[in-house]
């Protein structure tokens, strides 16, 4: 599948350090899609806020991060949200926002590890991020794409 080296991927992310344009934008796709390094949209308040690019793979089992995996993606029907939150978050929860930030669902989540099933006939077809809310190493965010 992608098959660029680390110091390829450390090149598109000095690309996209800051830039909301459409060769970052382009840049930045293929580094979420391609390698899990995503970053949230811009949405708007402090313009002088810099997205920070999370490495969004499940952790090796030593690790103490928080992740997310989602499937099937993109999504029809019903989508199944994998996470993983080391230590143990308290008060920690998923919330599924639009493209516009708006949340339309929010679990709370009591384990470290488990999983959420969600109902994607209730929304409208189009790009939703996917967030872990209260673990240690802070928020987590994967795209989901729901499809008619």
């Amino acid at each position: 599948m992608a098959q660029l080296t680390t110091a390829e991927q450390d090149q598109l992310e000095a690309l996209i350090d800051g830039a909301h344009d459409r060769p970052a934008t382009w840049a930045q796709n293929l580094l979420c899609f391609g390698y899990g390094l995503c970053r949230a949209p811009l949405t708007g308040g402090d313009p002088n806020r810099a997205p920070m690019i999370q490495h969004l793979h499940p952790p090796a089992p030593n690790e103490r991060s928080a992740w997310l995996k989602i499937q099937p993606n993109p999504a029809s029907t019903w989508v199944v949200v994998n996470y993983g939150a080391e230590p143990q978050p308290a008060n920690a929860s998923i919330s599924i926002r639009d493209l516009m930030g708006r949340e339309v669902h929010r679990a709370a989540i009591s384990a470290a590890t488990g999983q959420l099933l969600w109902d994607t006939r209730q929304v409208p077809a189009g790009s939703y991020a996917v967030v872990l809310l209260g673990a240690a190493s802070g928020p987590v965010t994967q795209q989901l794409i729901v499809q008619p």
